[in-house]
């Protein structure tokens, strides 16, 4: 049997952060078939309060017991992997001195009992480049999964045997930036943890209202959208990014009354399953965005910017938008109507006219991410009518102004994705139905002012 060692500080449970979601994805198939997983993590949490980990871990029903050898530490076999985790505040922080010994310490404690052949691990700082330098002298096989394009010297990957990136796009940047020859291996995806099997699409979708997920540009949408259509609703998902981030921006929200929020979930279902178009307006360069994944893996159309792979992660998925210059994950700007005209005009054309929605033939191989165990792959996919004004439709990397969309819907059986949308709420009776996606464990709550 060979025998993996995932080794990061991020923590291996962090629903909120992409770059752990995805490991989990990869790690628990590979032990689905047949190879001894064992993956050694911090505490912190993207999105942590500072509470210990043992009560955050326990608060989502994970059975965990203390861990017998070594530093403390929490142990659980998750989806058959074996999972340590050091004990330590969920708070996101860089370790101190004594934390980074005693995280040593566990993974020195996981190689005696593991003894692994391959060391996967990822991180920019001191820590994750020891725990690779040791793998390395030791004779372990070594992989760096480099999840983001904010790397600027190549130093982290001088004991890397390999640099795993998801898209083309990653790879061709480190190529450039920093020499690296990069393997590009797209993100699976989990379907059992993603694809909701009851779908009741009724919001438009964002997830975690960053500056640098585009929260000043969803504001702008939302507003001129409920100006004029206050009967779609918008369905703020927070993780790191919470209602003050949108509340920040400086547009009354709760004018409008469309605009709804949901608290971190642990299960991506929950808003899946009643995701109508899901917006991805992100100002950052992304790698291949997750978000973007678990929309198409759920049939859910997506409109986004083109900044950094998401273009290419959405293949016919969606329609891109070129956002102006001036927007970027640094600045605290609105843009204006007139620069947000595409998106709005773009979302009342698919609201409006679901008939713009029809069945095409099944996308072609390498397109949309790789799927996890027993999933049947892409169904026959979703074509779309072209996008508006200013809008770019990417169809095979080829820009136009018209023409049509195919989404790569990935539904179930049975499943028409979002063939079978319906209209949002419009009625106060409709509107009790905002209600229903939050119980048990959370609750939708409207803009407060």
């Amino acid at each position: 049997m060979r025998r993996i060692l995932h080794v990061t500080y991020s923590n291996y449970l962090d629903d909120s952060n992409g770059a752990s979601v995805a490991s989990r994805a990869m790690l628990e198939y590979l032990a689905s078939r047949g190879f001894a997983v064992r993956v050694v993590c911090g505490p912190g949490l993207e999105a942590g309060s500072g509470e210990d980990v043992a009560g955050w871990a326990a608060s989502r029903g994970l059975a965990f017991v203390p861990g017998a050898e070594g530093p403390a530490h929490l142990f659980l076999d998750l989806r058959g992997v074996a999972v340590a985790v050091l004990r330590g505040p969920t708070t996101p922080r860089d370790p101190g001195a004594d934390e980074c010994q005693d995280f040593l310490a566990l993974f020195e404690a996981a190689w005696e009992r593991h003894r692994p052949e391959v060391v996967v691990g990822y991180g920019g700082g001191a820590l994750s480049r020891e725990v690779l330098r040791r793998a390395k002298a030791r004779g372990a096989a070594t992989v760096f999964p480099l999840h983001n394009l904010r790397y600027r010297d190549a130093a982290p990957f001088a004991d890397a045997d390999a640099v795993v990136v998801a898209s083309r796009f990653a790879a061709e940047h480190y190529r450039a930036t920093l020499g690296l020859r990069c393997t590009v291996l797209p993100n699976l995806v989990d379907p059992g943890r993603v694809r909701a099997e009851v779908r009741e699409p009724r919001y438009i979708v964002f997830v975690n209202p960053t500056v640098e997920k585009g929260v000043f540009l969803f504001a702008r949408v939302a507003d001129e959208v409920g100006r004029r259509r206050p009967d779609i609703p918008f369905l703020v998902v927070e993780s790191r990014g919470t209602e003050s981030d949108v509340a920040s921006c400086g547009l009354d929200l709760q004018a409008r009354g469309n605009v709804f929020f949901l608290p971190e979930t642990p299960d991506p279902r929950r808003f899946w399953r009643v995701a109508r178009l899901c917006l991805l307006p992100s100002l950052v360069a992304e790698n291949q965005p997750m978000v973007a994944i678990e929309a198409m893996t759920n049939g859910v159309p997506v409109l986004g910017t083109d900044r950094g792979g998401i273009p290419e992660t959405l293949g016919r998925a969606g329609v891109v938008f070129s956002p102006p210059g001036r927007l970027t994950p640094a600045t605290r700007v609105l843009p204006t109507v007139e620069e947000v005209a595409p998106w709005v005009e773009s979302i009342l054309r698919l609201w409006d006219h679901p008939e713009l929605i029809r069945r095409a033939p099944p996308p072609g191989p390498g397109r949309g991410a790789a799927v996890g165990p027993g999933d049947p792959g892409p169904s026959a996919g979703t074509v779309l009518s072209g996008p508006q004004a200013r809008a770019k439709a990417l169809i095979g990397g080829q820009s136009l102004e018209a023409g049509a969309i195919s989404l790569e819907s990935r539904g179930g059986p049975g499943h028409d994705g979002p063939s079978t949308l319906t209209g949002g709420p419009s009625s106060t009776a409709e509107q009790g139905t905002h209600q229903q996606l939050v119980a048990p464990g959370g609750n939708l709550r409207t803009r407060s002012g």
